[in-house]
C-alpha cells in the first residue's frame, strides 16, 4: 500500500545554472509512506526506466558540492519543513 500526502509548497525565483538564466519554481513537499519497500529500492542506488536513483541522507545533501551549488535553498526548504 502507498499512501501520499501533500504537506506544501514553496514559490521560488532564482538563477538556474544550467539554463543559464532566472526562472521560477514551485517546490511541492508530499509526505509518502510505503508499507513495504520495492527490493530493488533497498540499494543504496538502483535504476528504474533507464534513471538512476541514489539515497541520501540530509546531511549528505547538504554537505555535496553539486548540490549547494543548484539546490541548496530546496534541501533547506525540507529539512526546516520536516
Amino acid at each position: 500500500m502507498i499512501s501520499c500526502k501533500y504537506i506544501t509548497s514553496k514559490i521560488q525565483r532564482k538563477y538556474s545554472i544550467s539554463h543559464n538564466e532566472y526562472r521560477t519554481y514551485n517546490h511541492s513537499l508530499y509526505l509518502v509512506t510505503l508499507s513495504s519497500l520495492p527490493t530493488i529500492m533497498k540499494n543504496n542506488d538502483f535504476i528504474i526506466k533507464n534513471k538512476l536513483y541514489y539515497w541520501m541522507t540530509m546531511n549528505e545533501m547538504l554537505n555535496d558540492k553539486n548540490i549547494k551549488e543548484k539546490n541548496l535553498e530546496v534541501v533547506e526548504f525540507v529539512k526546516n519543513t520536516i
